[in-house]
């Protein structure tokens, strides 16, 4: 690890980077992914994946079992629980997307607020003001101050329920 720091430090960063993008794109197609939406892939014809065993042919429809009614409702019972799974990971992942923006939405608030504040202490310590101009930006300075714990208050209980989504995942598929 030293020595790739070191061998790094004495190259350019876009030599670094261009030669980390290179091996990431090696990376990403030395593995496929197998499904029935892989394009050109019949279940006859099976693709391998490198580093694997040669693939076992899918059964075909003359090798297939005769379907029961029985065996017809179990993948109708699968496609049920299918969607079921799919509606409650979309349900967690637009929560999780939802308490993010208000994470970040909080932050924003809480950065204006404080820009915000930084300008009435400005206008308060101004060594040219009369009096009455001192009393307004101080009450305006307590205003802010308030508004801005309160966003703080609002800012931590939004990242606990990031982190809360964030360590609790996604739903798990029943099997």
């Amino acid at each position: 690890m030293l020595l790739s720091a070191a061998w790094a430090s004495a190259q350019s960063l876009p030599t670094v980077a261009r030669q980390e993008r290179q091996r990431k794109a090696q990376a990403k197609s030395d593995y496929i992914l197998i499904n029935s939406s892989t394009p050109g892939q019949t279940a006859e014809t099976p693709r391998q994946v490198p580093g694997t065993t040669s693939p076992t042919p899918a059964p075909t429809a003359a090798s297939a079992p005769a379907t029961t009614p029985a065996a017809a409702a179990a993948p109708a019972e699968k496609d049920e629980a299918a969607k079921k799974y799919e509606e409650a990971v979309k349900k967690y992942t637009e929560d999780l997307a939802k308490a993010r923006a208000m994470v970040i939405q909080l932050q924003d608030q809480s950065t204006a607020l404080q820009l915000q504040y930084n300008d009435l202490k400005n206008q308060f310590y101004a060594p040219v003001t009369d009096t009455a101009a001192r009393a307004d930006a101080q009450t305006k300075m307590a205003q802010t101050q308030e508004q801005l714990a309160a966003t703080q208050r609002d800012l931590a209980e939004a990242q606990r329920q990031v982190q809360s989504l964030e360590a609790e995942g996604p739903p798990k598929r029943n099997q």
